[in-house]
């Protein structure tokens, strides 16, 4: 059975890379339905023109951020990491050091990529703001561009983020995350800290 699944996702992604070509060219002539450039095929151009394995598509194709910062590596270690390959991160020990831990990249938080990349990878980001996948996955939410309102508000050092569907969500800025949302496209609101008056001695 698993010979067979692996048969059948390499064929797939075969097909996809072959359908992807085509894409490129209708949209070239102007004949692209927007409809179809869904699921694996939100990516189509980037796999077409080579810069993201067919086979990532197939299993990351629903997150935002894991794509974009395949995005910024080659295609042998694309599909490393797809076929189940580890990504060293910093990771605290029972004792408190900080020592090296292989976690899976299929396994890594939004938070673990960000450090993991320290988010140098944010050049690859851009293609994500042209395409239809347009947001980024923090936890179990895909925030959007389009209907989400940021607030940074850097006196309490948290994001603020409001929608139509949930009316606020609050998490801490952590790492470059500001930076990644701003690439997307959100616009954010500033709101700086408050300015500390010191009285004269």
């Amino acid at each position: 059975m698993k010979n067979n699944l692996d048969r059948l996702l390499t064929s797939m992604s075969e097909n996809i890379y072959e359908t992807s070509c085509i894409m490129v060219e209708l949209e070239r002539r102007g004949e692209l339905d927007e409809g179809k450039c869904q699921g694996p095929f939100k990516w189509f151009n980037a796999i077409a023109r080579g810069q993201l394995d067919p086979m990532c598509a197939v299993m990351f194709w629903g997150d935002g951020l894991r794509i974009c910062v395949l995005l910024g590596s080659s295609l042998r270690r694309q599909r490393k990491l797809a076929e189940g390959g580890a990504v060293t991160i910093a990771a605290l020990s029972e004792t408190g050091e900080i020592v090296p831990k292989d976690v899976p990249f299929a396994s890594l938080t939004d938070d673990e990529i960000v450090r993991a990349w320290d988010i140098d990878a944010l050049p690859a980001l851009l293609p994500c703001k042209a395409r239809s996948e347009r947001g980024i996955r923090i936890g179990e939410r895909l925030f959007d561009p389009e209907t989400d309102e940021v607030r940074a508000d850097f006196g309490a050092n948290e994001l603020v983020i409001t929608s139509s569907v949930i009316a606020e969500t609050r998490m801490p800025m952590e790492g470059r995350l500001l930076e990644a949302m701003e690439n997307l496209g959100f616009t954010i609101t500033k709101v700086p800290a408050p300015l500390r008056l010191v009285a004269p001695a």
